[in-house]
């Protein structure tokens, strides 16, 4: 079943999907799990693999952490909508459109590079001639500046679903250098590909296959699920559709005011932690249906790492509180007044120098 963590920044959301991850891990559950960290949080789990707690009759869980440099996206797979959406940066005219339109209806079903797609358009303004010559021009210097600048779409390398997916797995996907339309290209084109591998799989249809479930964890989910995200669409769907394909969903997030009510909606279990926003209180209030009115007025009050659970998983609401991680918190807030009384303490060559600006 699909679920969601939804709390105030502080009161343990990710501590809390830390701890589900451990429990993901172990030989009763051996998941395959896919991790999406905007804020480099989860790569601790990596100490589930020395730990005894995780192993079992040979079982041991291995965890992948990958950087920005390791996660590629070819761009032939992005459909005609995404590839808008980051040209959009910099406006596109009518002409463009149409022009960049037909490029990629000639080139679609193949695996073309961004200098195909270039010598597509240049082809297509050559033969319509006009004022196309210097729509095309324009054009390839958008392309240029915002498809071939951005690291994570690769004309070549492509994150193979298998390596990253299987069972007694986590892999961390860590964005937190990736620009925000990048992390939401990569979704969509990830969750896209989850979703189709394993219809069919359970269809025995031609095409990328994934034999079993998959679970991922979107964390700051309200810049996925907003209906302003690229990646809402297909968000939507995996919500909507994914649990009977074995795609199980958990969205965390500390505004579900900014996530769609639709999505917030089809998460059958949910888990509130303490919010005092009274947006996101009407929100969940409004979504949420298990949580009534007296709930929704206990939330802040609610100390961190205690949570309201309720939803299918649970017969009647019930309050929580999380247990300890086995694995270290890479979230943890920067104790201040340490790194300050250790910088002071720190002879003066120690120091790191500092420049000296001079009016002129």
């Amino acid at each position: 079943e699909h679920m969601c963590i939804l709390a105030s920044t502080g009161s343990g959301k990710s501590y809390l999907a830390g701890v589900i991850a451990e429990e993901l891990l172990k030989p009763y559950n051996s998941a395959a799990l896919l991790i999406f960290d905007p804020h480099g949080e989860y790569h601790t789990l990596k100490e589930v693999e020395k730990l005894d707690e995780f192993k079992k009759d040979g079982y041991s869980p291995r965890v992948k952490v990958l950087s920005k440099d390791e996660i590629k996206i070819r761009l032939c797979e992005l459909e005609y909508d995404e590839l808008v959406n980051l040209l959009q940066a910099s406006k596109l005219t009518d002409k463009m459109e149409a022009l960049l339109n037909e490029a990629y209806k000639e080139l679609m079903g193949k695996k073309f590079t961004s200098e195909d797609l270039i010598d597509k358009i240049r082809e297509i303004a050559e033969i319509e001639g006009g004022g196309f010559k210097s729509t095309a021009s324009g054009l390839i210097w958008r392309i240029r500046r915002y498809i071939q600048d951005i690291e994570v779409i690769d004309d070549y390398d492509h994150i193979e679903l298998k390596e990253i997916l299987r069972p007694g797995q986590a892999t961390i996907l860590q964005l937190t250098e990736m620009q925000e339309i990048e992390q939401q290209i990569l979704a969509c084109v990830l969750l896209k590909r989850i979703l189709k591998a394993r219809i069919n799989a359970e269809r025995n249809l031609n095409g990328e296959k994934l034999e079993y479930p998959v679970f991922i964890i979107l964390e700051e989910a309200h810049r996925f699920a907003s209906k302003d995200a690229i990646s809402y669409k297909v968000l939507r769907t995996i919500l909507a559709e994914g649990r009977k394909f074995g795609v199980g969903v958990c969205l965390i997030s500390q505004r579900p005011s900014k996530i769609d009510s639709d999505i917030l909606s089809q998460c059958m279990t949910q888990i509130i932690m303490r919010i005092v926003n009274p947006a996101d209180q009407e929100n969940i209030k409004n979504s949420v249906e298990s949580i009534g009115r007296d709930l929704i007025e206990e939330l802040p009050g609610l100390t961190k790492g205690q949570a309201l659970v309720a939803g299918v998983s649970i017969n009647t609401p019930v309050l929580i509180r999380v247990r300890e991680r086995l694995t270290s918190h890479g979230g943890s807030s920067k104790d201040a007044p340490r790194e300050w009384i250790k910088w002071v303490s720190l002879r003066e060559d120690e120091k790191p120098a500092f420049k000296q600006f001079q009016r002129r």
